[in-house]
């Protein structure tokens, strides 16, 4: 969440509206849940090659 409260304090610096700021934030903090989703799926997944050598 902080990479997206960086990006609106730099949009509105740029001269942004309060609107598009709100957007920008949005739009990131959605980016960065599904990223954060996803890596944890291909973790569980496809979990690390010597944690499965570990366990075989």
């Amino acid at each position: 969440m902080a990479e997206a409260g960086a990006v609106a304090v730099e949009a509105e610096a740029e001269g942004a509206t309060n609107e598009n700021v709100t957007a920008v934030a949005a739009l990131a903090a959605a980016a960065l849940e599904e990223a954060t989703r996803r890596a944890a799926f291909r973790k569980q997944r496809f979990p690390p090659r010597s944690a499965a050598g570990a366990a075989g």
